[in-house]
């Protein structure tokens, strides 16, 4: 295979053997890089109410724009109105949010109205 070629020396030798002769010559093909799979979100959660691990399940509804947050041991529920940038993990917190919003009322004896709250509740 190589006899045609004229060698002056061991380093064309080595030349020869490590490159692909079927390559020589081309230019050099771009690696396609692999595509990384995204990160998914997670929708299921802790319950605050209830302490269980992985009990808490979201639910968007986009047509209907409304997000939907569920505890399947105590049955814990909100529903708050959403937007198309919305995600799972902000239904939660604004659930955590409320949940606060409401032991901090409590704890300063004053009565928490929920009509106060109709923005976010439906």
């Amino acid at each position: 295979l190589f006899s045609f070629f004229y060698i002056k020396n061991q380093q064309q030798l080595a030349l020869l053997h490590t490159t692909n002769l079927n390559t020589m010559g081309r230019r050099k093909s771009r690696k396609i890089p692999e595509k990384k799979p995204k990160p998914k979100v997670a929708t299921i959660f802790d319950c605050p109410l209830c302490n269980h691990e992985q009990t808490v399940e979201c639910t968007l509804y986009k047509k209907k724009k409304i997000g939907e947050v569920v505890c399947t041991v105590c049955g814990g529920k909100h529903q708050l109105r959403i937007n198309y940038l919305s995600a799972a993990i902000d239904i939660y917190s604004d659930w955590i949010d409320y949940l606060e919003e409401n032991k901090n009322l409590e704890e300063e004896g004053e009565e928490y109205d929920e009509e106060d709250e109709e923005d976010d509740i439906i």
